[in-house]
C-alpha cells in the first residue's frame, strides 16, 4: 500500500505544477518567453511519456494473453 505522505506530497506537487502552468498560460509575456517554452516542452514530454507508458502497458497485457 502506498504511504499517505507520498500521496499528499504528490498531490501538492501536482497542484503547484497546475497553478504554475495556469499562471504562465494566462500571461502573454510569460507564454512567449522562456517560462512558456518550458511549459510547452514539459507538456510535450509529459504527453510523450504518457503515451509510451500506455503502449508499454498494452504490450505487457497482450504478451501474457
Amino acid at each position: 500500500m502506498t504511504n499517505p505522505r507520498t500521496i499528499a506530497l504528490g498531490a501538492v506537487v501536482l497542484t503547484a505544477a497546475a497553478l504554475l502552468v495556469t499562471l504562465v498560460a494566462s500571461s502573454e509575456p510569460l507564454w512567449t518567453s522562456w517560462p512558456g517554452a518550458v511549459v510547452r516542452f514539459g507538456g510535450f514530454v509529459g504527453a510523450a511519456g504518457g503515451l509510451y507508458a500506455l503502449a508499454a502497458r498494452w504490450d505487457r497485457r497482450t504478451a501474457h494473453d
